[in-house]
């Protein structure tokens, strides 16, 4: 099984909880790739800490909340592009 990295950012913790959750042992099948994928998560409380996580280890995922104090999500979209 293929591993994707994945970030999630939320500055609510019991939603990164609840989607940590969700995700932590969830595979996903696609009928173009000879693989099954997993993830490996980490996750981020600001839109600063994800930029820096992002920067130390790109992610091949993100899910990442609209609004964040601080920097908001679409400051973060705009600076990893």
């Amino acid at each position: 099984m293929e591993r994707l990295k994945l970030l999630v950012v939320d500055d609510e913790q019991p939603m990164r909880e609840g989607v940590m959750r969700a995700l932590r042992k969830f595979t996903v099948s696609l009928p173009y790739a000879e693989d099954d994928y997993g993830f490996d998560l980490s996750e981020a409380g600001t839109g600063e800490e994800a930029l820096e996580m992002i920067e130390k280890a790109p992610p091949d995922l993100l899910l990442l909340d609209y609004k964040l104090p601080g920097i908001k999500g679409l400051d973060v979209l705009d600076s990893i592009t």
